[in-house]
């Protein structure tokens, strides 16, 4: 029986939950064994949303949460019933969210999950607890507890979702899984030539590329970035800083940045391509980060990542040859210090990209839905 992947929302949509389910989908099609299932959206409870968090804020002062709550992911599995998903009906589901398929389960369902955090995490390190009452976020953790404890599976993206699912949720550890994502693009129709080996060494007419790939400028350490490019210039490393993702408004002005602005994957899969493939260091030093689909992409393209170790950031990382992992929250001048380094011996710092591009094929999604399979079908 072929499991059918749930999530917030349609699964075979390019832009639901960060393209993660779709990428899924788009690895496992050739071998069928992950198929799509109900099509959720989430934007036909707009009106329920609005009674609920006016009922909330009421209640308990606190109007946030909807979306977690019993209301909602009922209403919204309601959707998945009129499409013909029946409780009579033998299925099997992986689910990209906690709380759907709504607990409990029919006896003839079998649930497992692939999640790269869990509630509790998201809650606390991403402060979206904080508009949630202290009730709701109780029976949001009971009910997230007990699809963990009757799901046949639980796999995390990191280590550090898969501690918290044991630690916050008691869930025997012989069940729980971790599988690391891939990257978010059509790896499929990559040539030899978009890796590039051979990136010149930096001088004042080609500086040293430090790439930044993300929406969230300061969560994800942009402003950390510029200050590198900074330092770097001021021991004599000339270096700029790349920033593909952000909106410009978020942007200081600085003679170091180079915004390059939004790229769509999907429809812009070259230019993409040629601009990481252009970066000398991807980075990410995040505030808070659950998993880092961006250095899997930076990886993909031999490209290697400065970052350092916060939430699942270290899972993305398989050797030496990813770049550097750094304790969380290191100096300036410790990570230029490595940068330095490894710029006063370039042939080194290539060899690190030719390594790198022969384990590239390690970061597709056509690896991690291989493991993924390999624990649903065991």
């Amino acid at each position: 029986m072929t499991y059918q992947l749930v999530c917030c929302g349609n699964p075979n949509d390019i832009s639901t939950w960060s393209n993660i389910p779709y990428y899924i989908l788009h690895a496992a099609s050739k071998k069928g064994s992950l198929v799509a299932g109900p099509s959720l959206d989430p934007s036909r409870l707009l009106f329920r949303r609005l009674l609920w968090n006016l009922s909330r804020l009421i209640m308990t002062g606190k109007p946030g949460g909807f979306q977690y709550s019993k209301s909602s992911v009922n209403s919204l599995w309601s959707q998945a019933t009129s499409q013909g998903f029946s409780s009579s009906q033998n299925l099997q589901f992986l689910s990209h969210f906690p709380l759907l398929p709504p607990y409990p389960y029919p006896e003839n369902w079998k649930v497992s999950f692939y999640i790269d955090a869990t509630n509790k995490q998201l809650f606390e390190n991403y402060q979206t607890g904080h508009r949630l009452s202290r009730l709701l976020k109780k029976d949001v953790f009971a009910r997230e507890r007990n699809a963990y404890m009757s799901a046949a599976a639980v796999i995390t993206m990191s280590k550090w979702a898969a501690q918290s699912v044991i630690n916050d949720y008691q869930i025997p550890s012989d069940r729980v899984h971790i599988v690391p994502a891939g990257a978010n693009f059509n790896c499929s129709v990559l040539n030899p030539s978009d890796i590039n080996l051979t990136l010149p060494a930096p001088t004042h007419a080609l500086p040293l590329k430090l790439g930044f790939l993300g929406k969230d400028w300061q969560r994800k350490g942009g402003p950390f970035v510029v200050q590198l490019a900074s330092y770097l210039n001021s021991i004599g490393i000339p270096a700029i800083v790349r920033v593909v993702g952000p909106s410009l408004s978020d942007l200081p002005i600085s003679p170091l940045i180079q915004y390059v602005g939004f790229i769509d994957k999907h429809t812009e899969h070259s230019k993409f391509i040629r601009e990481i493939s252009s970066w000398h260091f991807g980075t990410l030093f995040s505030l808070f980060e659950a998993y880092g689909i961006s250095n899997v992409e930076c990886f993909r393209l031999a490209v290697p990542v400065l970052t350092h170790d916060v939430g699942g950031i270290s899972s993305t990382f398989t050797g030496d040859e990813c770049g550097k992992l750094f304790s969380a929250h290191p100096s300036v001048e410790t990570v230029c210090n490595y940068i330095s380094y490894l710029m006063s011996d370039y042939e080194s710092y290539l060899l690190m990209r030719e390594r790198l591009a022969l384990n590239s094929l390690n970061f597709e999604w056509q690896k991690s839905v291989a493991r993924i399979c390999d624990i649903l079908y065991s």
